[in-house]
Parts: structure tokens; sequence; C-alpha cells
């Protein structure tokens, strides 16, 4: 989930998709964070997108905040210089994006490429944790669908994908 204009926003993929739209939601109460949201409306849309290898690159840019890094890999990454930083998010963003596509079971039988261009960097909480947020756009080989997350703490509204263009 995430929570974006004044409205949460429930995504399932697959089998939690279904199950999301018998959820009796409408006038049911729901802690999103540490606040209680009273369900005045709810609206359902289904669609259906090709997840896997793409022929051509594909940009996408993230929503909300990438988190890559736990607290460990952060302070190695931290020592690194800025071309090691560079090759690291790369790596990551692929790493990242293969665990997202497991969760999927969308086998991927090539090579997966994937490069991240910073924008900015944003401290975010999770857990009691304040960790290394990247705000920036990836370029891949992968075609994914809107609304995909990737790295650490997806379900609490990190890591939010969107594609750019057609």
């Amino acid at each position: 989930y995430r929570h974006q204009k004044n409205a949460s926003v429930l995504i399932g993929f697959h089998e939690g998709a279904h199950l999301l739209s018998r959820l009796p939601l409408l006038n049911q109460s729901l802690l999103i964070g540490d606040t209680l949201v009273a369900v005045e409306e709810v609206e359902i849309r289904f669609t259906s997108e090709k997840v896997g290898a793409a022929q051509r690159l594909r940009r996408y840019f993230f929503v909300t905040p990438w988190i890559p890094f736990n607290q460990e890999n952060y302070e190695s990454y931290k020592k690194m210089t800025g071309v090691e930083q560079m090759y690291e998010r790369d790596r990551m963003t692929v790493a990242n994006i293969l665990m997202a596509l497991r969760g999927l079971q969308v086998e991927f039988d090539q090579r997966l490429f994937a490069a991240f261009q910073l924008k900015r960097t944003v401290s975010c909480r999770y857990k009691d944790q304040k960790l290394l947020g990247l705000l920036g756009t990836l370029v891949t080989n992968v075609a994914m669908p809107d609304d995909l997350a990737i790295g650490r703490a997806v379900s609490h509204g990190y890591g939010w994908l969107k594609k750019i263009g057609a």
C-alpha cells in the first residue's frame, strides 16, 4: 500500500488482486502508519500487463523513495568512491528487480540490465530506523507494471515505480 493525494492505494498482483477485490473495505477503519483512516469510497481497477523481458529498454521513475540498503550494507556503501557507489546502486537495482520478479513468479531467462540515475537522497524512517532513500530514474530491459515496488519496505510505500512514456 501507499498513501498519495489524501487517498490510500492498495495494490495486488495475481491472486492478491482478486483477494483485495473481495475484501469488505467500505465503511471499515484501517490503520495506515500511525493514522486510523475511515474507508468512505472504494475504486477497483484491474489491468493486465506483460511482465518480463522487454525488446527495448524501458524507463521508470521512483514515485516514492527507493530503499536499497540495510544498515549493514549502507556502511560499506558510504566508504565507496562516487563511481563505486554508482555501480553499487546499479547492482542493487538489478538484485531488487530480480527479487520483485521472483515474488511475481516471473522467470527472467536472459541477462537483466538496469541502471539507476540518482536525482537526490532523502532520509526515510522504517521500524524506528533511519535509512537512506534514493529518488531518481532507472533504465532496464524488463517490462514492469506501474506501481510495482522494489527494495526494502515496499509494503510500507517505499520503492514504487511508474513508467516514463509509453
